[in-house]
């Protein structure tokens, strides 16, 4: 590894926090940052970061300190990012910086593909929105199903999500409401089309047997549409517990009422503990199941966000480490093997 290192923006939350950890575990060089300056400094010290910036999307001319020394790659836990994103993934790119996130808000993954596509290239700079359990590992698995398939193109991929067990963090619960609220899109047929989440049912076979799932516009649809291969690309969700909430109130509600929710939704969200504790995470289990026209692929494991944090974590080196393709890419797309780095994580393929 070179002597560049990492710099972890909204260190001072949940996921944050998990990502110093790991990265402090894996012993790969970084810097943190955060809106308030105490709460960094403490971070700095807590995780031993080699250095403290306080930067806030609000104030877009704060954060060029985020790239004042040898920062490479720019790890972005600070969501949501629908609200608070796109000035940071912004200036990375400007600045010509790897940039990796933690947002699990497609339409914010679509914008930053649409729109930062031909910078990045230019600039040198390899982006990845998504490098988490959401959508990681679902991209990586809709990899392996369309490799096994032996096949040049591709009438349907899907990527189906069964969670259960756990709990969600502020921040988690906040992005859920703000990306499920409003219009996102479907892959059909070699186009976009706009679709609410929910707007469709559908069984899916998971190992445990068949369930009842729902449409949500997840990023692997973004990342299908990119490969131009794949003519229709669909995601869904069973989930139970308090996101499911979320789930329900957002899919319904839609563009506008969600104005006069919002406050509503935040008091909510702030009664409710600020993140899941140990034993919740270790309860928590995911399967997440890909189909590419007959070939299917099963992928599972637990504790979703102690696995993001593994994931960015691994992304971060591999971009510190090697020459990876340039642009705006998926988290499958940046040369990272899909089964050893899933086994690498945790996640148990079949």
């Amino acid at each position: 590894m070179s002597h560049d290192r990492a710099m972890v923006f909204g260190a001072t939350g949940f996921t944050g926090g998990l990502v110093c950890a790991t990265l402090r575990r894996l012993g790969v060089p970084f810097a943190v940052a955060g809106r308030r300056r105490q709460e960094v400094e403490e971070v700095r010290e807590r995780f031993g970061a080699e250095h403290a910036v306080v930067a806030d999307p609000a104030a877009p001319a704060t954060l060029a300190g985020l790239f004042g020394g040898r920062e490479r790659v720019l790890i972005s836990c600070a969501g949501p990012f629908l609200r608070c994103g796109w000035p940071v993934v912004e200036a990375a790119v400007e600045a010509g910086v790897h940039y990796l996130d933690t947002t699990g808000e497609q339409p914010f993954i679509r914008m930053v593909a649409d729109q930062l596509g031909g910078a990045a290239l230019a600039k040198g700079s390899t982006v990845v929105c998504g490098m988490a359990m959401e959508f990681a590992v679902g991209d990586w698995a809709a990899q392996l199903a369309m490799r096994r398939a032996h096949m040049k193109r591709f009438e349907e991929v899907v990527v189906a999500y069964s969670l259960t067990g756990g709990g969600v963090s502020h921040g988690t619960a906040l992005s859920i409401f703000e990306m499920f609220a409003r219009p996102a899109w479907s892959w059909e047929r070699g186009r976009y089309k706009k679709r609410t989440a929910g707007y469709a049912r559908r069984r899916i076979p998971f190992p445990f047997g068949e369930r009842t799932c729902l449409w949500a516009p997840f990023g692997e649809i973004v990342y299908l549409a990119r490969r131009g291969t794949v003519d229709s690309a669909a995601t869904y969700l069973r989930i139970t517990g308090p996101a499911a909430e979320i789930f329900r109130w957002s899919g319904v509600v839609g563009r506008p009422l969600k104005p006069l929710l919002r406050p509503l939704v935040a008091a909510w969200v702030a009664a409710q503990p600020a993140h899941p504790s140990p034993s919740q995470r270790r309860a928590s289990r995911f399967t997440i199941v890909a189909g590419a026209d007959g070939s299917r692929v099963v992928t599972s494991g637990s504790d979703s966000y102690g696995l993001t944090a593994e994931i960015i974590a691994a992304g971060a080196q591999h971009l510190l480490s090697n020459d990876a393709p340039r642009g705006v890419r998926s988290p499958a797309t940046i040369g990272l093997a899909p089964r050893k780095t899933l086994s690498s994580v945790g996640v148990m393929v079949e």
